[in-house]
């Protein structure tokens, strides 16, 4: 049960943080929301937006992380798909920003 020598080793981020900002994370997300007085919709409302501007970097990274052989091997992604996938990635960013110009500033028009 010894570690694989093919597996890539962790980063030394990953080694000096050791979880804890994983951890440090959840216990953020579960404390916030039990705050006195905090308003609870603004707060969800804050972090579907970020959700929102977050998710076309999580679309490319993971399209990235597809298309790697050394990773994928025989499933990796085929041209086909790579041309299929391009047009909703190039639109995702650009609309994710119009979103978070409408929702943080209401008086710019974007349509």
């Amino acid at each position: 049960m010894g570690m694989d020598p093919a597996a890539p080793a962790r980063s030394n981020w990953a080694r000096k943080t050791g979880g804890w900002f994983l951890i440090t994370a959840g216990i953020a997300g579960c404390v916030l929301p039990v705050i006195p007085g905090i308003p609870l919709f603004p707060v969800l409302f804050l972090s579907q937006v970020l959700n929102g501007l977050l998710l076309p970097f999580v679309l490319i990274f993971m399209c990235l992380l597809i298309n790697k052989h050394e990773l994928m091997g025989e499933y990796v992604n085929g041209g086909i798909w790579n041309g299929g996938s391009q047009p909703p990635r190039n639109m995702m960013v650009p609309m994710a920003h119009m979103v978070a110009i409408a929702v943080y500033s209401p008086s710019i028009s974007i349509m």
